[in-house]
């Protein structure tokens, strides 16, 4: 394993993870890795919690799907991309003076759809304490999409293929569905049995992991 991949953590209480693995406080991606989550998030109403650092280039995404090139939509939905956040068709800019976008910069927040018709649905950005409310018209509207998400890339098609994967730490990753349920908590960690790095689903979800290892489950 390669330790400059992970950061080790000491956390009070109990630990959250199971003897057989190891709680990080990051796991570091390069290119080369991809999650498939399993889940799509097939309703308009949603959402992610995250914390992250982008090294290298402000380009890249966290998580999610980005359909450019396919007749039907580009289904966005909370994708960071330099300083713009993108929802349905279109971005916009991120006007939070907390959440400017910076290589080595951390930061922590959410994106939250509430509404499922166009021109009643927000968008809420909150990223280091600061929060941006935006009402979602026909180009920005997320209808739902019944492709499951990436973390650490955005799926271009139904196909599979990916596109802009993530540079930099991922802390953690929370999905919630439209009832507000969690339906994925990807905490870092790695395997102590033989250092494999991946993430651990404290929801005991299963999916696949690319390159990056595996995915461990609850």
């Amino acid at each position: 394993m390669d330790m400059s991949n992970v950061k080790r953590i000491t956390l009070p209480g109990p630990p959250r993870l199971p003897e057989a693995y190891q709680e990080v406080t990051y796991l570091r991606t390069n290119v080369d890795g991809y999650i498939e989550t399993g889940y799509a998030f097939t309703e308009p109403e949603l959402k992610v919690e995250f914390k992250y650092m982008k090294e290298s280039v402000l380009t890249t995404n966290l998580f999610g799907v980005d359909t450019s090139d396919v007749v039907g939509g580009r289904f966005l939905h909370g994708n960071i991309y330099n300083n713009n956040f993108y929802c349905g068709n279109g971005g916009r800019g991120i006007t939070i003076p907390e959440g400017e976008q910076r290589i080595g910069k951390i930061y922590e927040g959410s994106f939250e759809l509430v509404g499922s018709e166009v021109d009643e649905q927000m968008a809420i950005l909150k990223l280091n304490g600061g929060t941006q409310r935006s009402l979602n018209s026909a180009l920005n509207y997320y209808p739902g999409c019944s492709m499951t998400d990436y973390v650490l890339a955005v799926r271009r098609d139904a196909a599979g293929l990916v596109g802009f994967q993530f540079i930099g730490r991922l802390y953690y990753i929370r999905y919630y569905d439209s009832t507000g349920a969690m339906v994925r908590h990807f905490i870092p960690c790695y395997r102590k049995a033989d250092g494999v790095v991946g993430l651990y689903d404290l929801c005991g979800s299963i999916y696949t992991a690319h390159t990056l290892d595996v995915i461990f489950k609850a």
